[in-house]
């Protein structure tokens, strides 16, 4: 049986002529998975997505970019030169980057799906060919809506 205990869980620890038993590691691994699920719920309702996609230079309503998670996004950034962020249930934003010629893209939100697409041009629409672009999306955790 353990001689001294750790201060905030009483988790044993044992002196070297203490005697080990199975009672006090199962008790303590009960503690230890219980103070984790505490810390784990209190960590927030998202976590962060980073990826990629390459351009194929298209646009238009017809060709959108799509995006699927493996979690309802509630915010997404996508760029290279020029970007925009956009937060769930908008169904527009305006990239940013260099200039007046570009024009906002049109968003769809569906479930773990984003949808984007500009009228103007694949520069806008951020669907340049062989242009590599990356995003950086924000997923609820807590799918209870």
């Amino acid at each position: 049986m353990a001689t001294n205990y750790t201060e905030n869980y009483q988790l044993p620890i044992w002196a070297a002529g203490d005697a080990f038993l199975r009672t006090e590691f199962n008790e303590a691994n009960e503690k230890i998975d219980a103070a984790l699920g505490v810390l784990a719920q209190s960590m927030g309702n998202c976590r962060i997505v980073t990826g990629s996609y390459t351009g194929t230079g298209e646009y238009g309503s017809a060709h959108p970019n799509t995006l699927t998670f493996d979690g309802p996004p509630l915010l997404l950034f996508v760029g290279k030169y020029w970007q925009f962020w956009a937060i769930r249930g908008s169904t527009g934003a305006a990239p940013i980057g260099g200039g007046n010629n570009v024009q906002s893209v049109t968003l769809t939100w569906n479930g773990n799906t984003v949808q984007w697409y500009s009228s103007r041009s694949e520069t806008s629409q951020l669907n340049e060919a062989q242009t590599t672009y990356h995003y950086l999306a924000l997923l609820k955790t807590d799918v209870q809506e």
